[in-house]
């Protein structure tokens, strides 16, 4: 009962997520070509593997939810490792925070 409760909990918001993020990117007029290639490698971590992983989550939440946050993992350590900070703000973690209802969904079902 819990686990559909975070399951659905979960669906409703990495829809509202994913849907932000889009448009934001359609809003901001995204000029793929011209990303640097730091900028390819963070963009394949945030959004890319964090659309990837909600959008796998709707079926297996457990997996898509791992793979959201190491998508997010993975962005941080890109992204310290070459600016040598930490992104700033808190944008990057509500986008993903569905991940952590999809694993919550996962582990109690």
């Amino acid at each position: 009962m819990l686990s559909n409760i975070f399951y659905w909990l979960a669906c409703v918001t990495s829809v509202i997520s994913l849907f932000a993020l889009l448009a934001i990117f359609i809003l901001e007029g995204m000029n793929l070509p011209r990303l640097t290639r730091r900028e390819c490698l963070l963009f394949v971590f945030f959004p890319v593997g964090v659309a990837a992983g909600l959008i796998l989550a709707w079926i297996r939440p457990f997996c898509g939810g791992l793979l959201a946050l190491a998508s997010l993992s993975g962005f941080y350590a890109a992204h310290y490792a070459s600016a040598h900070e930490w992104p700033r703000g808190t944008a990057f973690l509500a986008f993903t925070a569905p991940a952590i209802l999809f694993l919550l969904s996962g582990i109690l079902a």
